[in-house]
């Protein structure tokens, strides 16, 4: 399962959302590929209606808004994340870490922000923005991956060092405690 966890508004038309769907049409046909999309917003109907066009409307579930530990479920059930923006507007994407922490690899535009949130070839993938061609190759490689176990170990690995509240004191204890070492 692929899932993509985001808004589905106007405000948030860079999420790519339009992009993804065409990935799964075109380049991603097998019928096990399935996505996941979490979000709500005033451009949903709008993009149930290009999987309705795209003939994957059976692969799709829109799931609209999740709450408590559904969310967290969902990332340690997925595959593959997936946040496909299309512009530099995406300045971080804490889905990808959120994502990571629960044990999945990750795939995303290679866009400034984003791109630092994980490691290419690790613990995840990234693609060239607006392109669902190469959105698609980067999923498959890790669908297809001989080593996918490892590749969900890594990605929470990496998130608990860098991102939970001991990797948080450790990297100020080396900012602060030691500033004279570097």
């Amino acid at each position: 399962m692929l899932l993509f966890v985001g808004a589905l508004d106007r405000a948030h038309y860079f999420k790519g959302v339009s992009v993804l769907l065409k990935a799964l049409a075109e380049h991603l046909t097998e019928d096990r590929i399935k996505l996941v999309i979490v979000g709500d917003g005033d451009m949903r109907a709008e993009y149930e209606a290009q999987a309705r066009a795209l003939k994957i409307s059976d692969r799709v579930k829109f799931a609209g808004f999740v709450v408590g530990s559904v969310l967290p479920a969902l990332y340690a059930l997925a595959h593959v994340v997936v946040l496909p923006s299309t512009d530099s507007s995406e300045a971080f994407g804490m889905v990808l870490v959120e994502a990571q922490a629960c044990g999945t690899p990750v795939v995303a535009s290679d866009l400034p922000g984003v791109r630092s949130v994980f490691e290419e070839g690790v613990t995840g993938m990234r693609a060239r923005a607006g392109d669902a061609k190469d959105l698609a190759r980067a999923i498959a490689h890790i669908l297809n991956a001989s080593d996918y176990s490892t590749w969900r170990a890594r990605a929470r690995e990496r998130a608990e060092r860098l991102y939970s509240s001991e990797g948080e004191v450790h990297a100020l204890q080396e900012l602060f405690i030691q500033p004279n070492t570097r």
